[in-house]
């Protein structure tokens, strides 16, 4: 739910509260670390390893899509 929040307030499109580029992603970054961590700590391996895997090819994308 504190993950919810924090992406709705800072994160989304329609954030209440804007925040720089940089610091939006530092916290998209720890809200999908933490649910890695979280699936990890609950024994799914496989899918801890799956959303890290396509969080990270999404990024990789954007990066090359906004270039």
């Amino acid at each position: 739910l504190i993950a919810a929040v924090v992406w709705g307030l800072f994160v989304s499109q329609k954030a209440t509260i804007a925040v720089p580029g940089a610091v939006r992603l530092i916290i998209e970054v720890a809200v999908f670390a933490l649910a890695v961590l979280a699936l990890f700590a609950a024994g799914q391996t496989s899918l801890a390893l799956a959303l890290g895997g396509l969080y990270i090819l999404h990024r990789v994308l954007l990066s090359a899509v906004d270039r």
